[in-house]
C-alpha cells in the first residue's frame, strides 16, 4: 500500500457517551486519521474473526474437527498431515465457543482481530419489507 493512501482501521469499544466522546477525541487528533464514526447508538453489525490452528491427525480427530467447523460454519483455510489452520467469523460469544470446542482437541495457535462493526445499511423494517418483496 502506498504510504499516502488510506487505509480503515476498526475499533470497537464500549462505554458511557463521554467515554466514547473522549475515544472519539482521541481519535481524531492522531495525524492521519481523516474521520471516526461512532456506532454504538445505531444500528450495527459486529463480527469477530479468528483463525486458529488446531491438531487434525487423519482419522477420528480430523473429523472431529470437520464437524466442528461444519456446525459453526467455520472454514478450513490450510491444511497439513497432523493439523488445520481454520477460519472462524461471527458475533465474540460464537467465535468463543468455536475455540473452547476445539480446545480438548489441540490448539496450537490463536489469532483474533477483535471486535469490529459497521453501520446498517437498512433498519430492520425496511429489511423485512425487502425481503418480503422477494427483490
Amino acid at each position: 500500500m502506498r504510504p499516502d493512501s488510506p487505509e480503515k482501521i476498526d475499533s470497537l469499544r464500549y462505554g458511557d457517551d463521554r467515554t466514547i466522546e473522549q475515544i472519539v477525541k482521541q481519535c481524531e487528533r492522531l495525524a492521519r486519521v481523516r474521520e471516526v464514526h461512532d456506532v454504538t447508538t445505531s444500528p450495527h453489525i459486529e463480527r469477530d474473526m479468528a483463525l486458529i490452528t488446531v491438531n487434525a491427525q487423519p482419522g477420528a480427530q480430523r473429523q472431529e474437527v470437520l464437524s466442528l467447523v461444519s456446525v459453526f460454519r467455520a472454514k478450513v483455510v490450510d491444511i497439513s498431515h497432523s493439523q488445520m489452520i481454520v477460519e472462524a467469523s461471527g458475533n465474540k460469544e460464537k467465535v468463543e465457543a468455536f475455540i473452547e470446542l476445539l480446545r480438548p482437541i489441540g490448539i496450537h495457535e490463536i489469532t483474533r482481530t477483535g471486535r469490529i462493526a459497521i453501520g446498517r445499511l437498512s433498519n430492520g423494517e425496511e429489511a423485512a419489507a425487502f425481503a418480503k418483496s422477494g427483490k
